[in-house]
C-alpha cells in the first residue's frame, strides 16, 4: 500500500516553519517604514529651522543684540506650505499629521558675535506613547557687519 499525500502533522510543521522564517522579514519591513517616517519628520524640521533661522538672523545684528540672553518662542504657524495647517494662536505648525513647535536663544559669546540656538521639537497628533517625539538643534553665527575691520587680513585684503 502506497500513500500519496501529506499527512496533517506534516502540513502543520511546513507552515510553522514558513511563519517563522517570514517573521523577521515582516520585521524588516516594518523598521524600513519606521526608519523612513522618522527621516521625513527629520527632513521636515530641518527645512523649518532653515526658514526660522533665515527670519531671525534677517532682524539685523542690533535686533539680536538686543534680544541675547533670553529664550523666545519661535512661530512656525507661516514655515510650512500653504495646503498645511497651522495653530496660529501657539505658533506652531502641523505637517502630515505631525506637529512642530520651537524656541530659540540668543547668546553674545563675544563683542561683535551672536549665536542664535533653534530647537524644534515634533510630535504625532493623537498617538500618546506609540510615537517618539523628537528635537533638532540649530545654531548659526551672525558677526557684527560694523565689525568688518575686525576681519582676518586675508579677507580684509579680498574685501577691498
Amino acid at each position: 500500500m502506497v500513500r500519496r499525500g501529506v499527512s496533517l502533522v506534516e502540513v502543520s510543521l511546513a507552515s510553522v516553519l514558513v511563519a517563522l522564517l517570514a517573521l523577521p522579514f515582516l520585521q524588516m519591513l516594518s523598521t524600513g517604514a519606521e526608519s523612513t517616517a522618522r527621516a521625513g519628520e527629520n527632513q521636515v524640521a530641518a527645512l523649518i529651522a532653515a526658514r526660522v533661522m533665515d527670519r531671525v538672523a534677517g532682524v539685523g545684528y542690533a535686533a539680536l543684540v538686543r534680544g541675547a540672553g533670553k529664550e523666545h518662542p519661535a512661530n512656525l504657524s507661516r514655515t510650512g506650505e500653504p495646503q498645511d495647517s497651522a495653530d496660529r494662536t501657539r505658533g506652531t505648525a502641523l505637517v502630515d499629521g505631525v506637529g512642530y513647535a520651537g524656541v530659540y536663544r540668543i547668546e553674545a559669546p563675544r563683542e561683535g558675535l551672536v549665536r542664535v540656538t533653534l530647537i524644534i521639537t515634533w510630535h504625532k497628533a493623537g498617538t500618546a506613547g506609540a510615537h517618539q517625539a523628537g528635537s533638532l538643534e540649530v545654531s548659526r553665527l551672525v558677526a557684527d557687519p560694523a565689525a568688518g575691520s575686525d576681519m582676518h587680513p586675508t579677507f580684509a585684503e579680498e574685501a577691498r
